[in-house]
């Protein structure tokens, strides 16, 4: 029972690979989603490697494999070792489950996996069990996944209570309307190279006139823009180490292959003798919370909980409880069947948002109720507050699909606990969120 995208192709262009990667990560950070690009090779022959990239579209669906072999096809995550041993005889099919995702995120795999046939895979195969690709009616579509969605439903009281998306209840031309810009979104973005600027704030961007949209939306390009640069320097930290280098050799020279300068370089922009208390405010300055944006899951708990003992983000209750439920994860899943990794790996990513989003985003208090306008400062603080109050939002999101796809493997009770709990911490988000906001746009009156 499901809808489920299968699929199978050859990458004919290897060279392009990177300009694959990066399109698909524009087009994933646009959509909200996460997208991990892959590098490894076999031990015994550094010339075999994987590439490409694992990406979560939607919260719900099956993480979508564009993982490319040597030979240029598309393979599965459980088929790495085997593509890099040489040991798969022709491309193998490849599939993704969407129906515990929405009905929009069923039409952006099938349309992303259209735009890379036109640019990438000429002889891309796929079957769609829910008609899109062979017909592209999203009506069609929408009746065959209400009908499973109830069918499921029937089967599970977990879901009955917390269902992942809200389509069921929104207008049909409404909701058709959505469809159509994403599918043409996906076709925009994965058909033109990817080409970002370096985004920056310069002190034309501060000022006493608090546009709490257009300052929200510079921060959301940031930190899209941050989270696109971790995966460059990922990718050419991966391919120096491949070369032979030693990781410190590899960092500093994966730094230089994206364009960024390090400690000797003669374009490093700190001077140690100089003053630099208004640094902050000049040219890039993120670098120490882009960096923090980095950090995976297991650092942003153990940073909190071993450097910062006395530290005020210990007493926010919103964190406690996030940490609380990531260890209680932690410990369920710990002797979890190797076939379920991939909705494990989805869990823990986003349980890694959630807590790494909170952890940042509590740890100075937002509150200056004595002031009429705020400094520059404290527009960076908000600004990248609510960020990362979004991201732990967006963490609960595909953490709660990926608990509704892992359903068979643990208690009923269990799993109605731990999807009470993501809820009750989602609800707490959206009113911190709100909190922040209207402090920061203030008594307009």
């Amino acid at each position: 029972m499901g809808i489920t995208v299968h699929y199978r192709g050859q990458f004919v262009d290897l060279d392009r690979v990177e300009d694959f990667e990066d399109r698909v990560l524009d087009l994933v950070l646009d959509l909200g989603g996460k997208a991990q690009v892959w590098r490894s090779t076999a031990d015994d022959d550094p010339s075999r490697g994987v590439r490409g990239l694992l990406v979560n579209l939607e919260p719900g669906q099956d993480t979508l494999s564009l993982l490319i072999s040597p030979e240029g096809w598309l393979i599965t995550p459980f088929q790495i070792e085997e593509a890099e041993r040489g040991e798969l005889t022709e491309p193998p099919w490849c599939f993704c489950k969407t129906q515990f995702g929405s009905l929009a995120g069923h039409v952006a795999v099938v349309e992303l996996l259209a735009a890379a046939r036109k640019e990438f895979l000429p002889h891309l195969e796929v079957s769609d069990d829910g008609g899109y690709w062979e017909t592209r009616d999203a009506k069609q579509l929408a009746h065959k996944k209400s009908f499973l969605d109830r069918a499921i439903r029937e089967f599970s009281s977990a879901l009955q209570q917390h269902g992942l998306t809200d389509e069921a209840a929104e207008d049909t031309d409404i909701l058709l309307t959505r469809i159509e810009r994403i599918a043409a979104k996906v076709q925009r973005t994965i058909g033109r190279p990817a080409e970002h600027p370096p985004i920056g704030l310069s002190d034309e961007d501060f000022g006493t006139q608090r546009d709490i949209a257009a300052t929200e939306a510079q921060y959301d390009e940031l930190f899209k823009y941050t989270e696109r640069r971790k995966e460059q320097l990922n990718r050419a930290i991966e391919e120096r180490l491949q070369r032979g280098e030693d990781h410190s050799t590899a960092f500093e020279n994966a730094l230089r292959d994206i364009g960024l300068s390090v400690p000797g370089d003669p374009e490093w922009p700190i001077d140690d003798d100089a003053d630099d208390s208004n640094d902050l405010l000049d040219d890039e300055p993120f670098d120490t919370e882009a960096d923090a944006w980095k950090q995976d899951a297991d650092d942003a708990v153990n940073e909190f909980e071993d450097e910062l003992e006395a530290d005020e983000r210990h007493d926010h209750p919103l964190l406690r409880r996030a940490t609380d439920l990531w260890h209680t994860l932690t410990n369920q899943f710990e002797n979890a069947d190797a076939s379920h990794e991939q909705n494990l790996r989805t869990l823990f990513r986003g349980l890694g948002d959630l807590v790494g989003g909170l952890a940042q985003a509590t740890s100075r208090v937002f509150e200056r109720d004595d002031v009429d306008e705020f400094s520059p400062m404290e527009e960076i603080h908000f600004g990248l507050t609510v960020t990362q109050l979004k991201r732990s939002l967006r963490g609960i999101a595909f953490a709660r699909g990926a608990l509704c796809n892992l359903r068979t493997v643990i208690e009923p009770s269990d799993a109605e606990r731990f999807l009470s709990t993501l809820k009750d911490l989602n609800d707490g988000i959206v009113e911190e969120l709100h909190r922040v906001r209207e402090r920061f746009q203030g008594d307009e009156d």
